[in-house]
């Protein structure tokens, strides 16, 4: 039997010591382990010297003597302190982590201090001291028998911990002691590009020489300052530097969901105009890229970007921050990535987040939890009017192509179908056909006058005569297809049709910038409980009412037509037609089920920023929503003109 082998793998411990510029000194505090074996690099021959270094450089302590090793009465080094006391410190190095010392350690040192006259001692361990041993110097037990009350000594103790607070922002110390250990150097400063674009995006705009009007003003406004080789330099008021070069932006490398609103025959990944931005953080202190890139982009175009037509605005994008580390130990440079791209917008004075901008207030609305992930509802607060945006983006690449193959698919499928067709109908009565049939049958728009729609092969001949009669109340004559023209059809379409490249969504987690701001729909709805009846005279003067208010609003149910034929049946789908657009207002009357629903879609050119945008679309509803409920309820006639503003 063959013997069973087991592999292990496995990484050697790695050190990682950043500088206080350094990211790692910026956000993170290491744990106790950590600590230990980062101090414990230096061997306990050095640790004296590497004390002396720290009292030196750090606590300006006066060197008088170094005396380590055997027979030196536990003095290691003798020092003068800043005011003038003579200091006693006594250096223990160890390599076992658990290695804790005792108050024996203690009580000799304060018996050296008697003999050498020191007033100050310090007990130094890279590991730590035992509780009880901490207890005599906090508690100061070792004052008992001490023969100068009025002038006593002064004992303290560094542990590991206290060593690292001392020498984790200086330098001169960490590059001395620790340049084996991976060093990473050069995050006191770090770049990112600003792109700015004026939406929605005009084909004759030339963008070259965008930021040369850009930085003419600002050097105008002496903001910033050319120098000899052609860079900008500035400063913000809390003396943070930044230097700007012309250069340009690749969108797939921004990580966020952006997609370029191209000009036609551009490619999909066509650069984009920017200025780099490199900021020199002046000051030794945290910091955060977060907060400082949206002060830099203020300070840049918040009073050089001019106001833009109505119902446009500027879109722009700063990248993620970058910054350069050098690794001592394998002697390469790295960039690394600090935060993670942001974009803005400026609609009139101020720059915005554009997920801000887009986003409902939570002192006017509730986020609705959805488990399924699918809309971000929001609930208004105080008429509970749900409130749905959509937003008009481009579809994924690769999504697209997914649904080619699907859609290839669907095609073979479909030669199995028999199919009808109807001739010399408008945009209007086609989509009044589309909700007619069933929807599993699949409807297909030949021309501008011509619809056909396939019948799966197994629906029995009773529902297509039941379909078939609601179509001839229409006046609507049904042709045959036969088969070869059906393949023919079909085969066209494989061929001829292009596959859809925008889609329309409605979970902010899934958008795409930038954000199309004149193509927002907000999608009000209120249920209406009640036990009113609907019978057929009301819903038609309820579709009266939705045909005028959206005929008011851009959109002509009628087609033109002073009368239009109808089936009863087409009633509820004529009031709820909530999968079409159309117009600048859309009315839909769920009378179904109970309680009804109550839809209004707004559809407004309006780039103002979408609270304010739904807080004024909520009014409207409310009076929509008063009427209908009055009607309903106590048979109160709607007042068309009341809505004719």
């Amino acid at each position: 039997m063959a013997k069973k082998t087991r592999i292990v793998g496995g990484m050697t411990q790695q050190f990682y010591h950043t500088i206080p510029d350094d990211k790692d000194f910026i956000i993170t505090s290491p744990k106790k382990e950590s600590i230990f074996e980062f101090l414990s690099q230096i061997g306990f021959d050095k640790f004296p010297e590497f004390i002396k270094d720290i009292l030196v450089k750090i606590e300006k302590h006066t060197i008088i003597d170094i005396t380590d090793g055997p027979g030196d009465e536990k003095q290691d080094i003798l020092t003068m302190t800043p005011d003038g006391h003579r200091c006693l410190i006594q250096c223990k190095h160890s390599i076992n982590i658990n290695s804790h010392y005792s108050g024996d350690e203690l009580d000799r040192i304060v018996s050296a201090c008697l003999r050498k006259n020191c007033k100050h001692a310090i007990f130094v361990t890279n590991t730590d001291l035992t509780p009880q041993a901490k207890k005599y110097v906090t508690d100061k037990e070792y004052l008992r028998g001490w023969p100068e009350a009025s002038d006593p000594l002064v004992v303290e103790y560094w542990n590991d911990n206290k060593i690292w607070d001392k020498i984790k922002n200086n330098s001169d110390i960490l590059n001395k002691w620790f340049g084996n250990l991976g060093q990473t150097h050069g995050l006191r400063n770090f770049k990112f590009e600003l792109s700015v674009q004026n939406m929605p995006i005009d084909e004759s705009s030339n963008s070259s020489n965008c930021f040369d009007s850009i930085l003419d003003q600002l050097v105008a406004l002496k903001k910033i300052h050319e120098s000899s080789d052609g860079k900008y330099f500035g400063k913000l008021k809390d003396e943070t530097e930044f230097c700007i070069e012309k250069w340009f932006l690749i969108p797939s490398k921004l990580n966020i969901n952006y997609s370029v609103r191209n000009k036609a025959g551009e490619f999909i990944n066509t650069p984009q105009y920017c200025i780099s931005i490199e900021v020199i953080i002046s000051q030794n202190a945290k910091y955060s890229p977060n907060e400082i890139i949206p002060l830099i982009v203020r300070f840049l175009l918040q009073d050089t970007l001019q106001s833009v037509a109505e119902n446009s605005w500027w879109h722009l994008v700063a990248s993620q921050a970058k910054s350069f580390i050098f690794l001592h130990d394998l002697g390469e440079t790295r960039q690394i990535t600090l935060n993670a791209a942001e974009t803005f917008v400026k609609i009139s004075n101020e720059i915005t987040s554009e997920i801000d901008y887009i986003s409902l207030h939570p002192t006017y609305f509730n986020l609705k939890s959805n488990d399924e992930d699918e809309d971000s509802i929001f609930i208004d607060k105080t008429a509970g009017i749900q409130v749905i945006q959509l937003f008009d983006q481009p579809i994924n690449p690769y999504y697209v192509y997914e649904q080619q193959i699907v859609h290839l698919a669907q095609l073979e499928k479909y030669k199995t179908y028999s199919f009808k067709a109807v001739k010399g109908i408008d945009s209007h009565l086609m989509m009044r056909v589309r909700r007619i049939i069933n929807h599993e049958w699949v409807a297909i728009q030949y021309n501008d006058d011509t619809l056909l729609w396939g019948i799966p092969p197994d629906v029995d001949d009773k529902s297509i005569s039941y379909i078939e009669s609601k179509l001839k109340v229409l006046g609507l004559q049904m042709l045959d297809v036969r088969e070869e023209d059906r393949d023919e059809l079909l085969d066209n379409i494989r061929t001829d049709m292009p596959p859809p490249t925008y889609q329309i969504t409605s979970e902010l987690n899934n958008l795409i910038f930038p954000i199309d701001l004149s193509s927002r729909i907000f999608w009000l709805s209120k249920d209406l409980s009640n036990d009113a009846l609907i019978d057929v005279d009301k819903a038609m003067k309820l579709l009266e009412f939705k045909w005028y208010y959206e005929n008011i609003n851009g959109f002509d149910n009628a087609g033109g037509n002073s009368e239009i034929k109808s089936h009863t049946s087409e009633l509820p789908n004529m009031l709820a037609d909530i999968m079409t657009i159309r117009g600048k207002k859309m009315l839909d009357i769920g009378i179904l089920n109970k309680p009804y629903s109550i839809n209004l879609r707004f559809r407004d050119a309006d780039v103002c920023c979408s609270n304010s945008l739904a807080l004024r679309n909520i009014e409207e509803f409310k009076n929509v929503y008063n009427a209908i409920e009055r009607f309903i309820i106590s048979n109160e006639q709607i007042d068309f003109e009341k809505f004719n503003l």
